[in-house]
């Protein structure tokens, strides 16, 4: 080998000729080879590839120990084939001496050797690690692109740039059951709904013609032959000189979507026409939505409820603010109940309310649905207050039916007088209530009154006469008659014209001419034994006596030789004319007289007669002056005007008229007082504290009335003694 040839080789290479000597100054890595796979010379170059520095590491070895031992495969057969006198080519793995990462091309050919001894193998290996490595990164995206592109969502397809479509992913396949045959170009037409398919591929061919991008929603066919709604979108992909190259586009199936679209749309529009009053408003922010059924409640269009506050604007009445509403929401992220709101003409509107949070779009929302329950908060009020009234009522009667008891026994000389006297009265009540009960309790017709309770027993029709035209008259009036026309009439069949054959009764009634809404009654009696002025007057003249003082029924007793007259003013309307004079009766001679030599005077407000005649009883005996009783919130504050009372005792109500303004003087006068009454605490005077003001119910108990008086008087006595 010259010293040129020594240059470009380095081992032992003895006979080189012109060939070996051209291939060892090739930049790839050159070896030449025993036929057993010596290793017997390298070109300089392909050491420097192989990163050896010195050639004697590598001269005299067997080819293969250079190599991993996971390509000594594609060493032997390169060997074999090549000593065959074929070409051998591989592509292997093998290293650097420093251990860098290399990749090579191989190819083993026999060199013709110029004797049999002198056969010998040239390995020429190329390094190909760059291409190795792009083809390594080219697989890994096809394969990072392949698992997109198989797994998204949505089917993925591209065309050319005409349109013919030349691969789909694997979610297209899925779903078609077909194949890249049967739909490639404009196969896919076939799944298209026969519908839709000639106005899809019209438009998406123009599309494809003018390189706009395409979008479109339509039906495809599944491989279990249903159809399904598809939002479709192809874009142009476009190269360096701005032409198209390729077409990708997508299918994402929107039928779920779509239906849950049209119901919604449905539920928009039925909440639009809900009758239910439906809005949305954001927590710290204002109202954003506002159906009909809010501005029929409310009065209040959508433009002028828009950013404002819902507890503002409908002015709801709350437990705190509207804050701290809101906290509620936040907490419990729901609530329901009833609320008070104003609409827009400043009208109450009860709702049932249930408010839901949401979270869209991370902003925190409130659904509110509000029930208008106005009519029905007004029905249960009315029911409150119709049970309120019959409570009332129930104890009243019972409070009067206590009266005729106590009033009768204080009479009675027997207790079989008692016992007679006693069913008596309250049969002639029972008849009252029978005619009350069939007007609902409104009122009755006088003739039909006088005719029930008068009962004129043996009397034939021609000893009576009932004269004037019929009036209608109110409940309570109804009450206090009967049983004064039911006394007349009694003492009349006893005692009076009734009571011998000759006698006469005339009942007759015209109208006052000042006052049409009055009439001017006269009960006379005429033939019968005279009539004579008892010392002591007995029940039935003390009921008259005390009915007689009522500011819509006036009554006075004469006594006339000729038979017993009695006149009375009944008002056949629920109107009052105003504060009546004062007066005080009193026919019983047997009162107590210490109880003007104490002067502790007791004020009776109350219009049931009987219940006052009651209460002034037991204000006697318990060593009191009555004073009443007083049956008008007129005639209340005129006496106390006049003359305060020491103690007021004070029904609840006053032929139907709240007594706030006789409270609210008593309170400023700081006069101690009770109220006594047939109604729950909740249906009294808002300014009434029971912790302050006893309150005694009907029927009454004369022990609890006698301690309340005495409680009050002893309360009064130490603020005195405090104040001095």
């Amino acid at each position: 080998m010259n010293a040129e040839a020594d240059d470009v080789w380095a081992g032992r290479l003895e006979h080189g000729g012109a060939g070996l000597e051209i291939l060892g100054r090739s930049a790839d890595c050159i070896k030449v080879l025993s036929p057993d796979g010596e290793l017997l010379a390298i070109n300089r170059p392909g050491l420097e590839l192989l990163q050896v520095s010195s050639p004697d590491t590598l001269i005299g070895k067997c080819w293969s120990e250079l190599w991993p031992s996971e390509s000594l495969s594609h060493i032997e057969t390169a060997l074999k084939v090549a000593n065959r006198g074929e070409r051998a080519r591989f592509s292997a793995y093998c290293p650097t001496a420093q251990g860098e990462d290399r990749w090579w091309d191989v190819s083993v050919t026999r060199v013709a050797p110029s004797s049999a001894e002198d056969r010998r193998l040239v390995a020429i290996s190329r390094d190909i690690t760059e291409t190795k490595l792009l083809e390594m990164r080219l697989r890994v995206s096809e394969h990072r692109f392949r698992a997109i592109a198989d797994n998204i969502a949505q089917f993925a397809w591209m065309a050319d740039p005409t349109g013919h479509i030349f691969w789909y992913n694997k979610r297209w396949y899925d779903y078609t059951g077909t194949t890249l045959v049967e739909t490639a170009g404009w196969g896919w037409t076939k799944l298209h709904h026969p519908d839709h398919v000639d106005r899809v591929v019209n438009k998406i061919a123009k599309h494809f013609e003018s390189g706009e991008p395409w979008e479109d929603t339509f039906p495809i066919r599944g491989v279990d032959g249903t159809y399904r709604w598809f939002l479709s979108r192809a874009m142009p992909i476009r190269n360096e000189a701005g032409q198209i190259s390729l077409w990708c586009g997508t299918n994402t199936d929107v039928d779920d979507a779509r239906r849950w679209s049209e119901r919604l749309r449905q539920k928009a529009r039925l909440i639009e026409l809900s009758h239910e009053a439906i809005m949305t408003w954001s927590i710290g922010g204002g109202i954003i939505s506002w159906n009909e059924g809010c501005k029929a409640l409310y009065g209040y269009t959508f433009e002028q409820a828009q950013g404002k506050k819902t507890h503002e604007i409908l002015r709801t009445r709350l437990q705190g603010d509207g804050e701290h509403f809101e906290n509620i929401l936040l907490r419990d992220g729901a609530w329901s109940g009833e609320l008070l709101h104003y609409d827009k003409d400043g009208n109450e509107v009860w709702v049932e309310s249930r408010q839901e949070l949401l979270i869209v779009d991370n902003q925190q929302i409130v659904l509110e649905l509000n029930r208008d329950i106005s009519e029905r908060r007004r029905n249960d009020e009315l029911k409150r207050l119709l049970l309120a009234e019959l409570d009332h009522r129930v104890k009243n009667t019972l409070a009067i039916v206590q009266a005729i008891a106590a009033q009768t026994a204080r009479r009675a000389l027997s207790h079989k007088e008692f016992t007679t006297s006693f069913n008596a009265r309250l049969q002639s009540l029972s008849r009252a209530h029978n005619l009350l009960v069939s007007t609902q309790w409104s009122g009755a017709w006088l003739r039909e009154l006088i005719a029930d309770q008068v009962a004129m027993g043996d009397a034939t029709d021609d000893q009576f006469s009932i004269e004037g035209e019929d009036v209608f008259i109110s409940a309570q009036a109804a009450l206090q008659l009967a049983l004064m026309f039911f006394e007349l009439g009694t003492n009349a069949r006893k005692y009076g014209a009734l009571s011998v054959r000759q006698g006469r009764l005339s009942i007759r009634w015209t109208r006052d001419l000042e006052d049409n809404n009055r009439i001017n009654l006269e009960w006379r009696e005429t033939g019968g034994p005279p009539a004579k002025h008892p010392e002591t007057f007995g029940f039935g003249a003390t009921l008259i006596a005390r009915t007689g003082q009522q500011a819509n029924l006036k009554a006075a007793l004469d006594f006339a030789p000729a038979g017993l007259i009695c006149r009375m003013s009944i008002e056949t309307s629920s109107r009052h004319k105003g504060p009546t004079t004062y007066f005080d009766i009193r026919g019983d001679a047997k009162r107590n007289e210490s109880a003007h030599q104490r002067s502790v005077e007791v004020m009776i407000v109350e219009d049931e007669p009987l219940i006052g005649m009651e209460i002034e009883e037991i204000v006697l005996s318990a060593g009191f002056v009555p004073i009443g009783p007083l049956a008008t919130v007129e005639q209340a504050i005129a006496r106390i005007d006049d003359k305060a009372p020491d103690l007021v005792l004070l029904d609840g109500s006053l032929h139907g008229k709240p007594v706030d303004a006789v409270v609210a003087l008593l309170q400023d006068r700081q006069i101690p007082f009770a109220m006594v009454t047939g109604f729950t605490e909740q249906s009294l005077p808002a300014g009434i504290d029971n912790r302050v003001t006893p309150i005694v119910s009907k029927p009454v108990e004369p022990e609890k009335i006698v301690r309340v008086m005495q409680s009050l008087l002893s309360r009064t006595q130490d603020a005195v003694e405090r104040s001095s």
